[in-house]
C-alpha cells in the first residue's frame, strides 16, 4: 500500500482503488483519494459511478 500512498503525493494525481479482504474476509474496501482535497474531490466526482455499480 505504500508505493499506492506514494502515488499521491504527486501533484495532480488521483485515483480509486479497490481492496478486498483488508481487514475481515469478503470485506471490500474503496479507496477515493487525490494530492489535495480538489483531486480527492475530482477522483470521487470521477469514480463514484464505479462504486454504485459495484
Amino acid at each position: 500500500m505504500n508505493r499506492e500512498q506514494n502515488r499521491f503525493r504527486e501533484k495532480g494525481n488521483r485515483k480509486m482503488y479497490v481492496k478486498t479482504n483488508v481487514w475481515t474476509r469478503g470485506q471490500v474496501v474503496f479507496v477515493i483519494a487525490g494530492s489535495d482535497r480538489y483531486e480527492t474531490q475530482r477522483a470521487h466526482e470521477e469514480s463514484r459511478g464505479g462504486v454504485v455499480s459495484r
